[in-house]
Parts: structure tokens; C-alpha cells; sequence
């Protein structure tokens, strides 16, 4: 669910080939406690639209699963490996309202298994009505937003958010409270954790975690306290994805990564919530598949595109249309290798906004971070 790094990551042999499990008494039992948290739906829901997209997408299996809209770059956060410069997080560069139209009309057709709305923090005050704006004009899309949880989710947002029902919330998580303090300095696990709370009691929708992946974190964050702490706070489903460093690699190298996967193979059978991971798809019955089921698309706030947010940059909305972008060889290929060609990217300005569909300007206040 999250945007990973560049989706060539490939397990050892000793994980085994993948086979998709039978479904025994626990898998039952566990399917029968999640019909009341609407988890069962959610996932079903899901799995339909990854049908339906291989099924429009005929052979073209190269083209994204997931549409990632960075809509504004601010954010007062000062998380670790941040993606957004630090100068960009303190502007506020959005993604102007045509082109986001055009984005979702896009994702609408090809069709894709969700937008996730990122940012900057999508839940700021400058932004938040805007953004749950898009997802309430687009009822044919499944949405999701990433939030750090910093804003203050009170009542009067969890019943608009409550309102949407095709809206997911995603909050980030790092690891326990210290360590996800650590990486996000201005973050608290607690606040986070009490946003979740809030949504779960008060609204209607799905609640998901994001995680990212580390050196530092991904024995923590692959534990039984921390997945049952996320699941005790209200999480439906988790979603892990390695942290990409500032070149477009993966923090964690291949055989971590396996060993970070078995770990939450080990506790899918046992626990509540479902758990995806980048770019393989749910983990189910304690077996990881071997296949890249989940390919992102990301359009950062300058309009620039990737398919992994730190490398190659393969075009610019502005300049040229999503379904042209898509076409282009090198990013298809870039989904199946572990490098790709592409250029810089272009910078952010607010000499691109106004008319012409680039960044304009907004003020506002905000509170934490989302990555």
C-alpha cells in the first residue's frame, strides 16, 4: 500500500515458491471476526480492482497498480530521509486543480487499485478540505490518505473523513514510541496512535498503518508487540515498504529485507490485521508470495513521475499526459529491474502555477509530517 523503492526486489531461494494458501479453520475464524470491522470487504474490494485493472491491462503488465498524488509540499514535520527537500516542506506547492482532475480521470480508466493522497501532510488545514473534496467528487475511485496523525483529528474531521466511503485513512508508524520518535523528531507515536483511536470510535471507514523499513527499525517494526500495539490502537491492515535512501536505493538490503518479511509471514496466521508489503501484495497463511503484484506510480507537487520516489524522474504531467508517460519503455522496464534510466527532475516553482497547471502558493498553519 505504501510507495516502496524500485520494485525489483527479489527474495531468496530458501523462502520458497509461492502457492496461493487453502483456507483451514483459523483462516475461517479469522475471516468471520473481521466481517464486523469491514476488513473482509475492504480486502475483497481490493483484490477485485487488482483483477479488473490485469484485466483491462491485457499483457501490458508493466503498467502501475497504485497512483501516488503528493498534492502540497508543506509539512512542519523534520522526519528522517524525508522525500520532500526541506525548503519545499516549508512552501506550500500544490498540484493544481486540473491536473489533478486529469489524474484521477486517468486512474479512473486505466483503472488502478487506489490513489493514495500524500504530501507534505494531505490532513494540514491548507489542504485538507481540498484534498477530501477530490476524494468526495470521484465515488468510482478508492482512495486512501497517508497522514502522520500531528493534525488534530477531532470530531468535526473524523465525521467528514466518516462521511467518505471510499476513503481509507493511513497513518505513518515507525517503530514504538522511541524510535518513532527518533525518526520523526516532531512526531509522537502516542498522537498517532490516539488519531487511529479517534478515527476507529467516531468513523466508519478503513484505518491502515504505513511503515517504512530501516536499518534501525525493521526488527521492531517486524515484531509481535509493535504489530499487536498498532492493531490494539485500531488498525485494520498494515503496510510496510522499504525506506529508499536519497539515491533511489532501498535501506535495507535484499537478504534483510527477506528476513524483515519472514518475520511478518510468521505473524500473519496469528494476527487481526492484514499485512501487505512492498511490492509483493497481502502476506497470507505465513507464506510470502514471490510475485511483484504492486507496482506505484507517483506524481510528486511539481508534476514530475516516478516509479520510485528518489529515482529517475520519466516526465511531467505538464508537459505531457499520464497515459503517454506510461507507454514509455524505460518506465515500464523500470518495474522490473533494479535501475532505470530517466532524467532529472524538474524543479519545484511557483512560477509554474496559476493557469497553467503547475504549483501555486496557499497559506496556512499546519502540524507533523507524512512519509
Amino acid at each position: 500500500m505504501m510507495r516502496g523503492a524500485a520494485a525489483a526486489t527479489s527474495l531468496p531461494p530458501s523462502l520458497g515458491s509461492w502457492r496461493r494458501p487453502r483456507l483451514h479453520g483459523a483462516s475461517v475464524a479469522r475471516m468471520v471476526r473481521e466481517l464486523d470491522a469491514g476488513v473482509l470487504r475492504f480486502h475483497l474490494e481490493y483484490e477485485l480492482r487488482l483483477w479488473l485493472r490485469r484485466r483491462v491491462a491485457g499483457l501490458h503488465t508493466e503498467h502501475p497498480t497504485a497512483l501516488y498524488l503528493e498534492t502540497s509540499s508543506y509539512c512542519e514535520g523534520a522526519c528522517a530521509d524525508c522525500y520532500v527537500p526541506a525548503v519545499d516542506r516549508r512552501r506550500h506547492l500544490e498540484l493544481d486543480a486540473d491536473t489533478l482532475e486529469r489524474l484521477i480521470a486517468d486512474a479512473e480508466r486505466l483503472p488502478l487499485a487506489f490513489v493514495c493522497l500524500v504530501g507534505g501532510e494531505p490532513l494540514d488545514g491548507s489542504v485538507a478540505e481540498r484534498n477530501l473534496r477530490l476524494v468526495r467528487e470521484h465515488p468510482r475511485t478508492r482512495f486512501l490518505i497517508c497522514t502522520s496523525g500531528e493534525p488534530q483529528i477531532g470530531r468535526d474531521l473524523v465525521r467528514e473523513l466518516g462521511t467518505l466511503c471510499n476513503l481509507s485513512l493511513l497513518v505513518s508508524f515507525e517503530g514504538l514510541a522511541e524510535t518513532h520518535r527518533r525518526i520523526r523528531p516532531r512526531g509522537s507515536f502516542e498522537r498517532a496512535c490516539a488519531a487511529v483511536h479517534t478515527y476507529r470510535r467516531q468513523g466508519r471507514g478503513m484505518c491502515g498503518a504505513s511503515i517504512t523499513l530501516r536499518t534501525d527499525n525493521w526488527r521492531e517494526a517486524t515484531s509481535r508487540a509493535f504489530v499487536e500495539s498498532l492493531t490494539a490502537a485500531g488498525c485494520h491492515f498494515l503496510s510496510y515498504a522499504p525506506c529508499e535512501t536519497r539515491d533511489g536505493r532501498q535501506a535495507l538490503d535484499p537478504e534483510r529485507y527477506a528476513h524483515a518479511l519472514a518475520r511478518l509471514a510468521a505473524l500473519s496466521a496469528s494476527a487481526t490485521a492484514l499485512i501487505f508489503c512492498h511490492p509483493f501484495g497481502q502476506i497470507l497463511g505465513g507464506k510470502v508470495p514471490t510475485v511483484q503484484r504492486l507496482r506505484s506510480l507517483t506524481v510528486d507537487y511539481a508534476g514530475n513521475v516516478y516509479t520510485a520516489r528518489r529515482g529517475p524522474s520519466f516526465g511531467n504531467v505538464h508537459r505531457t499526459d499520464l497515459s503517454t508517460l506510461l507507454a514509455r519503455p524505460d518506465l515500464r522496464a523500470s518495474y522490473g529491474v533494479p535501475e532505470a534510466t530517466g532524467a532529472a527532475p524538474a524543479p519545484a516553482s511557483r512560477h509554474q502555477g496559476g493557469d497553467r497547471g503547475g504549483l501555486r502558493g496557499v497559506a496556512a498553519a499546519s502540524d507533523g509530517s507524512c512519509g
